[in-house]
């Protein structure tokens, strides 16, 4: 079973880095160019495509039609008066960025901040961190869920409250672990703390691995009802646009990825 986890984790990074909208852009203006040089106006045609597809995913139109229907299709589901755990998935350490031992995270950091703020609301329950690397390279000092943990006690959880899985590679592998963890000592009300975006996919594992979970999406993206009224600005392109339909993309794509192979239901 692990064999073919592991086989399924460098498939799909894989796939995705082939796969991913920018890469199909600049795979479409490279076949475009090159066939330019045979046939000049079917090479014009090709560019003149990837030029559009550029276009629309640096805009904010796209985007946010294709982010917006994965952020909203989970709401936060209530909270009861007592919660045993939180779980929190990791996301966004930036190794590479790192000074004097401390995390650097990315927009993905609402996931811990938010968690921590549950924490102090629920003074009974234990934090449960989950997730290692989702990289090729996944060293022992390269494990997201231990900076999760130090940034966490920091900000002042005790270190008997938490609760580290730092060998998940993915999503799935995350909802089967914490499945193990919370069957060992977690009996009552279990919140799962994520990002928006990514809650669909996780819901969809966590599910799947037999945990009734709370969920509370956090790291929102997209514009909420009120400000999502279409205004000139919005067809201006910039690189947040184009990283919005990147990461959307790669929901989309994980969706179907892990329905296919039966990590969802």
């Amino acid at each position: 079973m692990r064999m073919i986890s592991t086989m399924f984790f460098y498939l799909s990074k894989i796939l995705w880095y082939a796969l991913n909208p920018l890469m199909v852009v600049l795979g479409i203006l490279l076949i475009g160019w090159l066939v330019s040089f045979r046939w000049v106006k079917a090479g014009r045609w090709i560019v003149g495509t990837g030029l559009i597809l550029l276009v629309a995913f640096s805009q904010a139109v796209v985007p946010q039609m294709v982010a917006r229907p994965l952020e909203n299709r989970v709401q936060a589901g209530e909270l009861p008066g007592k919660i045993d755990g939180i779980i929190v998935l990791t996301g966004g350490v930036y190794f590479e960025a790192m000074r004097r031992d401390l995390a650097d995270l990315n927009d993905t950091a609402d996931r811990i901040m938010q968690a921590v703020v549950l924490m102090t609301r629920y003074p009974e329950a234990r934090l449960i961190i989950t997730g290692g690397s989702g990289s090729f390279n996944q060293g022992e000092d390269r494990r997201e869920a231990d900076h999760y943990a130090r940034l966490a006690r920091e900000l002042g959880v005790e270190d008997g409250r938490i609760v580290v899985d730092r060998d998940s590679r993915n999503t799935h592998e995350s909802a089967v672990a914490c499945a193990k963890i919370v069957q060992n000592g977690f009996p009552g009300n279990i919140v799962l703390v994520t990002s928006a975006m990514h809650m669909p996919r996780a819901l969809g594992c966590f599910v799947r691995e037999g945990l009734d979970v709370i969920p509370f999406p956090v790291d929102y993206r997209t514009k909420n009802d009120r400000y999502a009224v279409i205004k000139p600005l919005w067809f201006l392109p910039n690189n947040g646009n184009l990283e919005l339909m990147y990461n959307a993309c790669r929901e989309w794509t994980g969706l179907v990825m892990y329905r296919w192979q039966g990590y969802t239901e």
